[in-house]
């Protein structure tokens, strides 16, 4: 799994810049209707802007963290290699289990949110 992830990670690293522009203006259109500094009729923008800037900030944390995962280690290196290895994979782990987790609840509240939205405006 912490393979896949970085296979996506490493071909996606180009778009870095380009996510991190949408996530600091969607952040920025988030802030500026929550605290009316732009004119928008009814907030329509909040939920769009919402949404961007956490999908942005959940595929930057991707192309930013899976890119370092270490490859297994060989049975002929040390005990202390292999169990820092081992470790250090673990930690890939758990954060892979933990980005599936936040993917699926960002996909289920998106599909929420687009619907409050379509039926509002």
């Amino acid at each position: 799994m912490i393979e896949k992830l970085q296979v996506v990670s490493i071909k996606l690293r180009w778009t870095k810049p380009f996510i991190a522009v949408l996530a600091l203006a969607s952040f920025g259109l988030f802030v500026a209707c929550l605290f009316k500094v732009i004119d928008s009729a009814d907030d329509k923008l909040l939920i769009p802007s919402l949404m961007s800037f956490l999908w942005s900030g959940l595929l930057f944390g991707l192309i930013t963290w899976f890119p370092a995962v270490s490859p297994k280690a060989d049975k002929a290196e040390r005990v202390v290699v292999r169990i820092k290895v081992f470790f250090n994979r673990l930690c890939f782990f758990v954060l892979g289990i933990v980005f599936f987790v936040l993917s699926t609840t960002l996909l289920i509240i998106s599909f929420r949110l687009i619907r409050v939205w379509l039926t509002e405006y």
